[in-house]
């Protein structure tokens, strides 16, 4: 792990305060909405002026923006310690169990959070974070700055597809499985529990998802069982190797290449 002392005075000033304005923001976020959340309160707290404040984050969803692309950051680190001991399946359940903890935590801007991360879904673009700043982040996440995410949000999916891949290569799934569809159905699973039961039972919403995660694993393997012989033979059993140039980021795939 890098030392943040080896990091110049300038920018670790920075880093100190960028990441600092995020973490006022998150926890204020446990009970209020975004736009709840004036600038000033937040100022305060450091204490820094608005104007400063500003220069970091040029609009309060940028700050969201940023929030985001943190929490890449730490479930990409995850993931890579999660495939030294899980199935890629148990990985796929372990991402989804992260990202609804996290959105357990802040009950109050669980929907603003997922209704501004649809609605800025292909658009959503992430600035370089630097080293500094991850240190200042998370110090305790060993080798955290040596970890890469996408660019873009809507290459969440990058994180997901290899897994599926491998799933389909180890047995996990039957060949033929068609991964495209079943990426549609993870989305659909993780943003419809939230938005469905959010608000009258945060913790049961993990409970559905995690029980349709199952349901799921079992209907593809009970619809590929029963499906004629002609049919699991087709030319979409493998992933060609073009296709994976194609749906996967390659960045991202290395990223969680298998150790």
């Amino acid at each position: 792990m890098n030392n943040i002392h080896d990091v110049s005075l300038r920018e670790r000033k920075f880093a100190q305060t960028k990441v600092s304005l995020a973490w006022a923001f998150r926890e204020r976020l446990r009970e209020k909405r975004l736009q709840d959340i004036s600038v000033k309160e937040v100022c305060d707290t450091l204490p820094i002026s608005e104007v400063t404040f500003y220069k970091y984050f040029p609009e309060k969803t940028d700050v969201l923006v940023y929030l985001l692309q943190l929490w890449h950051y730490e479930a990409v680190w995850r993931l890579r310690r999660w495939e030294r001991e899980k199935t890629n399946l148990e990985v796929i359940e372990a991402w989804f169990k992260f990202g609804e903890e996290q959105l357990e935590a802040y009950p109050a801007a669980t929907g603003e959070i997922l209704s501004f991360i649809m609605k800025e879904k292909g658009r959503l673009k992430f600035s370089e974070i630097s080293v500094a700043e991850l240190l200042f982040a998370y110090p305790d996440l060993e080798d955290i700055e040596k970890i890469e995410v996408p660019t873009e949000h809507h290459d969440d999916r990058c994180f997901m597809l290899p897994y599926l891949y491998r799933a389909i290569e180890h047995g996990e799934l039957p060949e033929g499985t068609d991964v495209e569809m079943v990426t549609d159905m993870l989305d659909a699973i993780f943003i419809g529990s939230q938005l469905t039961l959010r608000e009258k039972s945060p913790q049961k919403a993990r409970k559905v998802s995690s029980l349709l995660l199952k349901y799921l694993w079992q209907g593809i393997r009970s619809e590929k069982a029963n499906a004629p012989a002609a049919h699991n033979s087709s030319s979409t059993a493998r992933r060609p190797k073009m296709a994976a140039t194609h749906h996967i980021n390659p960045r991202a795939e290395s990223l969680i290449a298998i150790q």
